[in-house]
């Protein structure tokens, strides 16, 4: 009964401390501007209302000017658990986070236990060789950084763009439309990414860079909720 009780109470503080730091760390990545702006969902101000939009504006521009679209929707396996956590400092430090708070954020998910449900008991305890824990409240804003790279690499890749010219809200809590050229080939919520292209070649090269990615980072597409949409007859 004093070992439940101790875990219950370490728990109990590293969630409380979790949830202070979490709402400091939110505020200082929207601050700062650290993410693409097409990886900005659960940052304070976005929500999934920007990447509904964009996607939507996209369909309009090219039903109105009777464009091709090819629209791919990826959703990653089993996402949270499969976060290397040193490539996960090697993200941080590349958005200028402090080493000191890398270390605080890292130690959270280092050296960590889970056990299973078998038969109305508890299994042994096991050791976690990787991942971060998909309950915790700063979960996802580490999930957007592990996955900035990406965004990073792909924005930067002018011949695989497309430009278009929209209006979209200005965030969640401003309702005026202000004016936005996309020339961008994804936007991401979390571990779902939506991912536009104009002709299968273009659509191709994207996925294949982001397949090097995937490689590189330990995750895993899950093939089963692959889809892709086109208005595209003979293809």
């Amino acid at each position: 009964m004093t070992i439940k009780l101790k875990i219950l109470v370490l728990s109990l503080f590293q969630k409380l401390f979790l949830k202070i730091f979490t709402n400091y760390f939110n505020i200082y990545l929207s601050s700062t501007n650290s993410l693409e702006f097409n990886n900005h969902v659960r940052i304070n101000g976005n929500s999934c209302l920007e990447p509904i939009n964009i996607i939507q504006y996209k369909i309009e521009w090219a039903n109105k000017y009777n464009e091709p679209l090819l629209i791919a929707l990826q959703d990653m396996s089993k996402a949270y658990d499969r976060i290397n956590i040193l490539l996960l400092c090697l993200a941080m430090h590349s958005i200028d986070i402090p080493l000191s708070l890398i270390s605080i954020i890292t130690n959270c998910f280092i050296n960590c236990f889970n056990s299973v449900i078998i038969n109305n008991s508890f299994s042994h305890l096991y050791p976690l060789s990787c991942g971060i824990d998909q309950g915790e409240m700063i979960s996802p804003l580490l999930f957007l950084i592990y996955y900035n790279p990406l965004f990073k690499r792909i924005n930067s890749i002018e011949s695989l763009t497309h430009q278009i010219h929209v209006s979209i809200l200005h965030n969640i809590y401003d309702t005026t439309l202000r004016d936005y050229s996309s020339s961008l080939p994804l936007v991401g919520y979390l571990d779902d990414i939506t991912w536009t292209a104009l002709n299968v070649p273009a659509l191709e090269s994207l996925l294949s860079i982001a397949d090097d990615f995937y490689f590189f980072a330990e995750m895993k597409v899950n093939y089963l909720k692959f889809k892709i949409l086109t208005n595209i007859k003979d293809i």
